[in-house]
């Protein structure tokens, strides 16, 4: 008996729908991976919006902190009310043992100088309250504004 030999047919791999495959993969993960990052929490504070003010109250007491603000001139407040640097601590005290929440917000003006900030710091810090807190502007909204 004599077998013949027949001709294999060759194997081909299309690699056409395999690049195909991969560009939409690259595609679907590059928008994916835009998506995630607009939303990610660290970058939440560069959108321009102005959030609203407000205080939950809590028994009776608000949650939101004692503010205190020193404009450019130097002048003092207490929640609104000009204080002397010399009576803070004890307004500061007064005004805390009223307050469920005991911490200090400062709002100072950026011309207010580390000299006449730092006795106030101090008479805070001594105080009652339970952290101190000082506002800023971030960097973001400061560059928009510059020209």
């Amino acid at each position: 008996m004599i077998f013949q030999i027949k001709a294999r047919t060759p194997v081909f791999l299309e690699t056409i729908a395999f690049a195909d495959i991969v560009f939409n993969l690259f595609i679907f993960f590059l928008l994916s991976f835009g998506v995630l990052a607009t939303f990610e929490p660290r970058e939440q504070g560069t959108f321009p919006i102005e959030l609203p003010k407000g205080g939950e109250r809590v028994n009776g007491k608000e949650t939101r902190p004692l503010t205190i603000l020193i404009d450019a001139s130097g002048t003092v407040y207490l929640e609104r009310k000009v204080v002397s640097r010399s009576d803070l601590k004890r307004l500061v005290n007064q005004e805390l043992a009223e307050k469920k929440v005991k911490e200090v917000l400062l709002r100072a003006d950026r011309a207010v100088t580390l000299d006449f900030l730092l006795p106030i710091l101090d008479a805070i810090r001594t105080s009652n309250a339970r952290s101190v807190s000082i506002e800023t502007v971030p960097l973001s909204v400061i560059a928009k504004k510059e020209p």
